[in-house]
Formats: structure tokens, sequence, C-alpha cells
């Protein structure tokens, strides 16, 4: 992964152009961008690019594990049990916990959000301060 992510012909995005970006990208893309972000905040600046990629898959697969998590805590507890059965009897897990979330109405975006939240929080350790 380059800088070229953020970049447009060499000039840093606007946010405007960023966001049209972000919106076009699958959600693993915008992932490994946030967890590059995460190395740079960290210090790791100059890493070979497979030990950046390593790292990356790493913190991604930690923070998809966060995400579920915090989204089948958020789900009812019948839902959660439905979503653990579906999978159990073979079903994919992606659908089973869609289609629990829309029927929940959790908001899963926003859980999401924090459970990202949390993990750079963890991951940098940093201790968010309640004001």
């Amino acid at each position: 992964m380059d800088n070229s992510d953020y970049q447009n012909d060499g000039q840093l995005m606007t946010d405007e152009e960023l966001k049209a970006k972000l919106e076009s990208m699958s959600n693993d893309e915008v992932l490994d961008i946030y967890m590059q972000s995460l190395l740079i905040e960290k210090g790791y600046t100059d890493l070979d690019e497979e030990t950046e990629n390593q790292m990356i898959a790493e913190l991604k697969e930690r923070a998809t594990d966060m995400i579920n998590f915090s989204i089948i805590d958020a789900l009812p507890d019948d839902k959660a049990e439905e979503v653990s059965a579906k999978i159990e009897n073979g079903e994919d897990a992606v659908e089973a916990m869609n289609a629990a979330i829309a029927e929940a109405g959790v908001d899963a975006e926003k859980i999401t959000g924090e459970a990202l939240e949390k993990f750079r929080e963890l991951y940098l350790g940093e201790e968010k301060t309640e004001e």
C-alpha cells in the first residue's frame, strides 16, 4: 500500500475527493487504509512492504473480530442465538449476521465505528478521558 491512496496526481486530495474515493472502495480496502494509519501513528513508518502488509492483515483480523463481537453483543439474545445456530448448521456467517442485523434494527455502522475507535485506543495504548 502506498500514499497514492491519499493523493490525486501527487497532490493531497480534498475532503470531497477523499470521501468519493472512500465511498467507491470496499470495506476491506478502507480497513487496509485505517490499519496503515494506525501503524503510522504507532511509529512504524519505515517497514518493508512485506512486513507492513503482514501487520495490516493481523490488525485487520483483530479489528474484524472486535467489530463482530460488538455487533453480536448489540443483538437481542434471541437474534444472537439464531445467528449462532445458523452458523453451526453451516450457513454463511456474513449472511446470518446481516439478516440478524436487519431484523433487529441494529445500527451496525455506528457499532463498527465505535469498535474501531476502541481498537485504535487499545492498539495505541490510549485511554479516552471523559469530559
